[in-house]
């Protein structure tokens, strides 16, 4: 058998390669090449893999260059013309491949969350489940803890939300300055302390947290910055961070263990109502020991700290999204504690007003 001439393995560009290349083509800068594919393909990729794309492309050209040089934007040389024809072909094959990929996909749509937004999640596909069956159902997706973040959050739920990868997300509202989505409120998540059993008061004020050895989320996630920002805004003391993680139980389990070994220490955990929820008395991790602690709002005089969590689709959705949003606001209103603690016997978690636009923009997002 007679050996080609050229072998398919001999470093020809990747159909990815020649998007990087497109991207480069079109722009000034590796850095801006690199938001250019951020944003259309929601790639994560680095300037250094710009340029050795673009070295890879033109060894296999012959080593000929691609763009002339003496010019602030990118022109093409002979050769790069040639792979400039190339690359719109491959994109064109790419796009019509995705297209036809799209279009075989189930109708189901796709919902993205985070881990303890679960609780009331299953809810949901139970309900849709008994109304219309197993062939009429929403998609579920997990998301990772780290994703929590403002940064994380747009980049691996927003983003893909807005490229069609979901048809739904829960956590964060969406900014203003990502066109074509929509952000419904489900519920506000109260900041709570978890301390000892023995612990005096119904509530904590922030000005007496502060005193205290702190595990709490990483600064990148809304309640650690809505915690910092109050103490900010109120002139109280800096915190006494004791024991940073993404993973709640982490905290839970230090602060179970110290308990059962006797030693002596304050610390205490700060988590929004959501995420305390399954680890209270009677829930799915409370587990043993749970008796010894109790969960108190964080007040600051007599306003609560608060995060908005909101369910975000594109504008244009199906009518069963429509209803599932819809169901979905009515599960969180009747889920006990997921907004916080019952203030006083036979009412629900305390309600805050509807703020303002204005309101909700300065308040950190999401949890």
């Amino acid at each position: 058998m007679t050996r080609p001439e050229q072998s398919v393995r001999d470093g020809q560009p990747t159909p990815w390669d020649y998007l990087v290349f497109l991207a480069r083509m079109n722009t000034t800068t590796h850095r801006q090449a690199v938001d250019h594919l951020y944003e259309t393909y929601g790639e994560t990729y680095v300037e250094q893999s710009v340029g050795n794309v673009l070295k890879k492309i033109r060894k296999w050209y012959g080593n000929k260059p691609l763009f002339q040089t003496g010019s602030e934007r990118p022109t093409l040389t002979e050769t790069g013309r040639l792979c400039h024809q190339h690359a719109e072909r491959v994109k064109s094959l790419y796009e019509h491949i995705r297209e036809e990929r799209d279009n075989a996909k189930p109708l189901l749509p796709r919902l993205a969350h985070l881990p303890h937004h679960l609780h009331y999640v299953a809810r949901l596909e139970s309900w849709l489940r008994n109304k219309y069956g197993p062939e009429k159902m929403l998609e579920t997706i997990p998301l990772r803890q780290q994703h929590r973040g403002d940064n994380e959050f747009k980049q691996h739920a927003l983003l893909p939300l807005r490229h069609g990868e979901y048809q739904a997300v829960i956590g964060r509202r969406a900014p203003e300055d990502m066109d074509g989505l929509r952000s419904e409120r489900l519920y506000w998540a109260q900041l709570q302390a978890k301390v000892k059993a023995g612990y005096a008061g119904d509530t904590m004020q922030l000005t007496e947290l502060s005193k205290y050895p702190l595990m709490v989320a990483p600064r990148d996630l809304g309640s650690r910055l809505l915690l910092e920002q109050k103490v900010e805004q109120y002139g109280i003391g800096p915190l006494i961070i004791a024991e940073e993680s993404y993973e709640t139980s982490t905290h839970i389990l230090r602060m179970r263990a110290d308990h059962q070994a006797g030693v002596l220490n304050d610390r205490v955990v700060v988590v929004p109502s959501d995420v305390a929820l399954v680890f209270k008395t009677d829930y799915e991790f409370g587990g043993t020991g749970a008796e010894h602690f109790k969960w108190v709002p964080i007040m600051h005089n007599a306003e609560q700290l608060q995060l908005e969590v909101c369910v975000t689709t594109l504008n244009q959705r199906s009518e069963l999204l429509t209803e599932a949003v819809t169901q979905l606001q009515y599960i969180c209103r009747k889920l006990p504690g997921l907004e916080g603690e019952q203030r006083g016997r036979g009412r629900g978690p305390a309600r805050r007003p509807v703020p303002g636009p204005r309101q909700d923009s300065r308040r950190p997002a999401g949890n």
